[in-house]
């Protein structure tokens, strides 16, 4: 990839840990909070009386997004304190290790709030086991692993679809509310109307300190907890001490509420990060917009193309959200093309288009000559045998 990763995040291996520290000297490595929480559950006898408040109190000073390092130590050290665990060993030994675990230690971290456990490659891992095999053998993997591809390009087909037909209620007259369900995903967007809407119905403006060129506005919100938002005009920039948008890539409600006062009609592109846009797509195409590539991979042509089509599709979308007749235009157009493709019959072409792709993969000839009755297993394993014997003429 040309680069070490930012961060890796694993069990408390001590194998993994000296092996990171060794290899990737610049990557943090982080430990994964599941592991840890189910250990306390484990390993502390509080946790195992219903009656007992403690779970809830150590999740609230643990799971904290917005505590500082200082400020998560004496929570601990009140939770400890409150529940006699001052000598438990097992919880000293994981609070000596906390700036490897704790939120707090991982606050200025570029999203460090969508890795906190190993979650993301545990579910990869279940994804692919509903269609891979560890007893298949190399032409069922490849067949295996195109269909879980093809699953998945079906799932963000609907998500796109859903995305593009779909078009939720707003909560406020703000206009960057609109800007936002125009630029933002669905399920993003849902979450930053949430945010625009605390915004509105539950943060204010407590005081404002103005120096001339920065502006510090403290700012209360529905936890009944303080923050202070930095306004600099020279740059017109805003600066949350709740670090949000550093942990999530998303703005919190306490800028969202500057943003009101100031009248902003848009979300600055600065504070728009592209992987939760309907364009993510074009944002990790190789190839620029108005550049022409050549492909010696059918495929990776078909990609290419395939990722620019859907990403002008939704950027023409948003230009003319407000026109509606240019809409029904391109609506009209699209449906013509659909309705002139369904009357070709484009299976051959897809089948023999997969076929020469693998016969490129296996660098020999695929022979064409099956039974019909032959079972279809049984039609792999003799296409796989008279490759095989192939592959050893030509040695």
């Amino acid at each position: 990839m040309g680069r070490t990763p930012l961060m890796i995040i694993t069990d408390q291996d001590p194998g993994m840990r000296n092996a990171i520290e060794r290899v990737l000297p610049s990557t943090r490595h982080r430990y994964c909070m599941w592991h840890i929480d189910k250990k306390i559950t484990e390993r502390v006898p509080h946790c195992k009386n219903p009656d007992s408040s403690f779970r809830k109190k150590i999740n609230e000073v643990i799971w904290s997004d917005v505590l500082e390092p200082v400020e998560f130590e004496k929570a601990w050290g009140d939770v400890i304190t409150e529940f006699a665990l001052n000598n438990h060993i097992w919880l000293g030994k994981i609070f000596e290790v906390r700036h490897r675990w704790i939120p707090a230690y991982f606050r200025d971290d570029p999203l460090s709030g969508l890795f906190r456990t190993t979650s993301a490659s545990e579910s990869v891992n279940s994804f692919f086991d509903r269609f891979l095999n560890r007893s298949s053998n190399l032409v069922e993997f490849f067949m295996q692993y195109d269909t879980a591809l093809a699953a998945q390009r079906h799932a963000q087909d609907q998500l796109n679809s859903e995305t593009t037909i779909s078009i939720p209620t707003m909560k406020t007259p703000l206009p960057f509310e609109r800007h936002a369900l125009v630029i933002y995903t669905k399920k993003i967007f849902f979450e930053v109307q949430d945010a625009i809407a605390d915004a509105c119905f539950t943060c204010r403006i407590l005081s404002i300190f103005d120096d001339g060129q920065s502006c510090v506005y403290k700012i209360g919100d529905a936890s009944e907890s303080t923050f202070d938002v930095v306004y600099d005009s020279t740059e017109d920039s805003y600066k949350c001490s709740c670090k949000k948008y550093v942990r999530m890539g998303l703005l919190c409600c306490h800028i969202f509420l500057l943003f009101k006062d100031k009248k902003v009609s848009a979300i600055p592109d600065k504070y728009i990060l592209s992987r939760w846009t309907k364009n993510a797509i074009r944002n990790v195409s190789l190839a620029g917009e108005n550049t022409i590539t050549e492909y010696d991979d059918p495929l990776e042509e078909h990609k290419s193309v395939l990722g620019q089509l859907y990403s002008e599709f939704y950027h023409c979308v948003g230009v003319y959200d407000d026109d509606t007749e240019t809409l029904r235009s391109i609506m009209l157009y699209l449906k013509d093309r659909r309705e002139a493709a369904s009357n070709k019959d484009t299976s051959c072409t897809s089948q023999s288009t997969k076929r020469r792709l693998f016969q490129n993969h296996l660098a020999a000839e695929i022979p064409r000559m099956l039974s019909k009755s032959t079972h279809p297993r049984l039609c792999i394993i003799k296409e796989v045998d008279d490759v095989l014997n192939h592959l050893l003429r030509l040695q």
